[in-house]
């Protein structure tokens, strides 16, 4: 097409007030050219991240695509007749999965026969996903509080007082916990785990719900540790309260360090920690998608994205007799 053909219609759909057909489009092309960011309707299994997401939104802009946010409950996700038509359904070429637990049983296996492209965020797989490096974050900090001088280091995190016979943790849980104890153990030190009793169904972490009378009990022994790192804040900051009720100082009497997003934790002080960015990792991961959804044979290996210390103001070096 000539140039001055091409600015004259230009020129005219715009008087017209004409707006692109986006089904037209997509079937000229073959495609949507959007992405399916998929979660469960089951509470627990898919956790809403404002970074996440903005990190989804933000390779979308930059690529010129659009992202469309899907509720997809259990029994579609692994009906022989739903998944094979869920891009179609959900006018997508690819999914990004916010699950981070209790995947439903053969929607892996399901995704692989209908050759669907998908990326999990947030979960541990062999392939086709992106997730937090949390047991080498775990060892890193680990080794960070034992280089102030620590030798009494504790990993502390929740326990729920209530079942948990039908729930399969994330992968984290373990993750943290062993490579603190890889830490101690390469340091020739012994692991000290601590599980602290606590309510899942309460919502606010300041809530009496076990956590902080545990803790207030572990602080009050004689051999209690010189320095704790907790699973999460909802941990490390009923943590930090416990201590100042007890009179402790932090850092000087008690080191807390813990994990978490790229987020204050909003207590006045900041948390020593190992942050990640969710941000990144949606954008990371809308790329993975993207090369997929080109290449449908693409196997890519998970990846493990890395943590970042961040030394803030509750680690400090041992006390004189720690």
């Amino acid at each position: 097409m000539r140039r001055d053909t091409r600015e004259k219609i230009l020129t005219s759909a715009e008087k017209l007030g004409y707006r692109h057909n986006a089904a037209a489009r997509a079937m000229r092309k073959g495609k949507f050219d959007a992405l399916g960011l998929v979660v469960s309707d089951r509470s627990g299994r898919s956790i809403p991240m404002a970074g996440l997401l903005g990190g989804v939104m933000q390779w979308a802009r930059d690529a010129g695509r659009n992202v469309s946010i899907a509720e997809v409950p259990d029994e579609k996700l692994t009906s022989n007749e739903y998944m094979p038509r869920i891009l179609r359904e959900l006018a997508v070429d690819g999914m990004l999965m916010n699950y981070i637990s209790d995947v439903p049983g053969g929607v892996l296996d399901m995704i692989e026969q209908c050759r669907v492209p998908t990326v999990w965020i947030n979960l541990k797989l062999e392939q086709d996903c992106i997730y937090p490096d949390d047991r080498g974050g775990a060892e890193a900090l680990t080794r960070y509080i034992l280089s102030r001088g620590h030798r009494r280091v504790a990993y502390v995190h929740a326990r729920s007082v209530q079942g948990t016979r039908d729930r399969h943790p994330h992968y984290s849980e373990e993750d943290r916990q062993a490579g603190y104890v890889a830490a101690m153990i390469d340091a020739g030190l012994r692991a000290d785990v601590r599980e602290i009793d606590a309510d899942p169904s309460t919502q606010s972490i300041f809530s009496d719900d076990g956590r902080m009378s545990s803790l207030a009990e572990m602080l009050r022994r004689p051999d209690r540790p010189t320095a704790c790192i907790c699973y999460s804040d909802a941990t490390a900051i009923p943590l930090l309260a416990a201590a100042w009720q007890l009179g402790l100082n932090v850092p000087r009497d008690l080191s807390i360090a813990s994990f978490r997003d790229k987020v204050p934790s909003g207590v006045g002080v900041e948390i020593s920690s190992m942050q990640t960015s969710f941000r990144k990792i949606g954008f990371r991961g809308s790329e993975i998608l993207a090369e997929k959804i080109e290449c449908p044979e693409t196997v890519v290996p998970g990846q493990a994205w890395k943590y970042r210390l961040v030394a803030g103001q509750t680690v400090g070096p041992a006390p004189s007799s720690g």
